[in-house]
């Protein structure tokens, strides 16, 4: 990935975005890149909610494949 990306989203009572800052695979991570950036806002959400809202976006990205 050349740099830093956003995935914004909007639902029914809800929107924000997702900021990718960097993607690696088959890397171990320490808990440090966990943790909410300093400065920035945060919002605790619950996570099968989220997990439900990856794999709609995840499923929606796939089905708009050749």
């Amino acid at each position: 990935m050349p740099g830093p990306s956003t995935i914004s989203f909007e639902a029914r009572q809800a929107s924000g975005q997702i900021v990718v800052r960097q993607w690696q695979i088959d890397t171990v991570a320490p808990d440090e890149l966990f943790c909410e950036p300093p400065g920035l806002e945060c919002q605790d959400v619950d996570r099968a909610d989220l997990e439900r809202m990856f794999a709609a976006v995840l499923k929606f990205a796939l089905e708009q494949l050749p």
